[in-house]
């Protein structure tokens, strides 16, 4: 699957999921923007991406919680590459705040803020770019705590957050109906994902635990399969089928 001549962004990028979307991208020859608040975390994401592929990669300082810094980073994409072709936000880590009974209201808002507002303000950004770009493609990666009928009680914020993105999946999908140049994809996975390898682990006894890779591997055909959908993998085998697709 080549990606040849594609500039993309992860936003999110150095992330456990998001590094090995990286990596993916990089390895099947698109340009890969990476965004970060810290200079050490381009560092750390370079140990997961094979070195002859750091030539695809491309990093700029910034708070994507922040439309000042998104606004430069879009500048800079465009004025390096003068395209982005496909976004990825995979955004909003593990926490545990506690149950949701026990939490103030501060702690609410402001876990809220930092789990959602990055999402609002790369789709505030780039998404009428995607909009306007042939064949281009932002790419929603979520959690299926939303749907699981128990959760853990200390990471009472995540379900509300993974509801609240497949609602902004739905809004992005309502804003740009009938739109033809970029498809609209949510990935929602449910099960672990550990930065490293997937070939660490035992398929037959891992179902419900994966390397950042096997992940990654998704994106591309996502990509190219240019369909607006949600995709959900609640399994290894669940994925596995979907990846023979």
């Amino acid at each position: 699957m080549s990606l040849k001549n594609l500039v993309t962004f992860v936003a999110g990028g150095c992330g456990i999921v998001g590094s090995g979307i990286v990596g993916s991208l990089a390895q099947n020859g698109a340009k890969v923007w990476v965004a970060a608040r810290n200079e050490s975390r381009f560092e750390e994401l370079k140990k997961s991406v094979p070195e002859q592929f750091h030539s695809n990669l491309a990093f700029q300082i910034a708070d994507l919680a922040n439309e000042t810094d998104c606004l430069r980073l879009k500048d800079k994409i465009l004025g390096t590459d003068g395209q982005l072709n496909h976004l990825v936000a995979s955004m909003g880590g593990w926490r545990t705040d506690g149950p949701l009974s026990t939490l103030s209201v501060d702690n609410y808002l402001n876990g809220m803020k930092e789990l959602t507002l990055p999402h609002i303000v790369v789709y505030k950004t780039f998404s009428k770019l995607l909009s306007e770009t042939p064949n281009s493609s932002y790419i929603f990666i979520t959690g299926g705590s939303g749907e699981a009928k128990f959760f853990d009680p200390k990471a009472s914020l995540l379900p509300i957050k993974a509801s609240a993105m497949y609602g902004m999946y739905v809004s992005a999908c309502s804003e740009y109906k009938g739109n033809k140049n970029m498809a609209l994809n949510e990935l929602r996975l449910f099960f672990w994902i550990r930065r490293k390898s997937d070939s660490s682990f035992d398929p037959k006894k891992a179902q419900f635990e994966v390397g950042h890779d096997y992940v990654g591997k998704f994106i591309p055909k996502i990509i190219l399969r240019h369909k607006s959908e949600v995709l959900k993998i609640q399994t290894r085998s669940v994925g596995d089928e979907l990846y023979k697709k």
